[in-house]
């Protein structure tokens, strides 16, 4: 019998969406992969923009559930999602009782930790006020996702327009972290899991990190090296190279008039989001 996924995390990128996956795949009753990001119902993006290998292959895919015993609540974690638009169709093809848990963030800062990640990663490689211009001219490449990731209206109505809204849990980054057990109750709730919360709440996971300097530089700045990586590095092991690669870093700030440019830009998106999802939003913009 094929075993699928029965709710997706679908983002928002740079969200909380890696620790969110940690937390519930330490909770009892719930089944999650080893590997987040497996972006099988995935259609719109190059996969030369990735760190991993999407996974195109239906058996493959359904390989990482093999391992379900008694879970009934069963899930997928890929931010992408949320972001391509072809997503929500392909899932309800298959799965049409699926349930979403989407966490958005202040489209500002997550435009620029999206930015920041993309840096360190090697596939951004202007800087942010330059990236940003850039992604006004060109949407569809790489800089234009870190900018069009954090018009959420649209996104989330492509799932509200395909599946109930009943199906789909909306939380806001900025008000989960800052009391993340009340609202993993919310969540398991919604998801129908009747267990105690995971110890693990509270600790924050894919935090900024920057290469460790070297021959790390080279490797993460090598397409030839990445796309024999996709090949050859297992999905369960890409948070493994990513700890020998890597060190946590602080933050830089943002410039104050690349974060007033960006607030003008996402201010009417928000008043979209607003409505669609009749709340407002915690963010001051």
């Amino acid at each position: 019998m094929e075993i699928w996924p029965n709710f997706f995390i679908i983002g928002g990128a740079r969200s909380g969406t890696t620790s969110l996956y940690q937390y519930l795949k330490d909770t009892k009753g719930v089944f999650l992969p080893e590997s987040k990001e497996l972006n099988y119902f995935c259609t719109n993006i190059n996969p030369k923009l990735l760190l991993t290998k999407i996974i195109d292959n239906k058996q493959e895919y359904l390989n990482f559930f093999k391992n379900v015993k008694d879970e009934k609540v069963i899930g997928d974690a890929s931010p992408l999602y949320l972001w391509d638009p072809k997503s929500p169709k392909l899932i309800h093809d298959i799965i049409p009782h699926a349930k979403f848990i989407t966490i958005i963030r202040n489209p500002v800062d997550r435009a620029y930790s999206h930015f920041l990640q993309s840096v360190t990663y090697g596939t951004e490689s202007y800087p942010f006020s330059e990236c940003i211009k850039k992604s006004l001219i060109s949407p569809s490449d790489y800089s234009g996702r870190i900018i069009e990731g954090g018009l959420y209206s649209e996104q989330i109505k492509r799932y509200f327009d395909i599946f109930s809204k009943n199906q789909v849990r909306v939380y806001f980054y900025e008000e989960f972290f800052k009391d993340p057990h009340y609202y993993m109750k919310d969540m398991l709730n919604f998801l129908g899991v009747n267990e105690e919360l995971p110890e693990s709440i509270g600790k924050i996971h894919n935090s900024l990190v920057v290469p460790k300097g070297g021959i790390t530089d080279k490797i993460i700045k090598s397409n030839l090296i990445k796309n024999l990586g996709k090949k050859i590095v297992p999905k369960s092991s890409s948070m493994l190279v990513k700890n020998i690669l890597f060190t946590n870093s602080t933050k830089p700030q943002m410039e104050l008039e690349d974060r007033k440019f960006l607030e003008k830009f996402y201010r009417d998106d928000i008043k979209k989001l607003e409505t669609l999802l009749e709340r407002n939003t915690p963010w001051k913009i």
